[in-house]
């Protein structure tokens, strides 16, 4: 499982992911009308992090795909 901190933010989110490594996990960011706003991907490591300060304030959606499981987690930018 992952966490999303700081939730809300503004600037920068980090986002770690509890069950260890992963070879690839990709993430993507969806605004309220399901418009992909970011997509990133990270290999090899426990801990991302992303900038997030050029958002429009709201609510958005977190994506995050492994090679076995996909998570949905919501983002408030304030």
């Amino acid at each position: 499982d992952f966490n999303i901190f700081p939730n809300p933010s503004n600037k920068n989110i980090t986002i770690t992911n509890k069950s260890g490594m992963q070879n690839k996990t990709i993430v993507n960011i969806f605004n309220i009308q399901g418009e992909q706003v970011a997509s990133n991907l990270f290999c090899n490591q426990i801990l991302f992090k992303m900038d997030v300060s050029s958002f429009s304030k709201g609510i958005y959606m977190i994506e995050i795909k492994t090679e076995n499981n996909i998570y949905i987690k919501k983002l408030i930018i304030q």
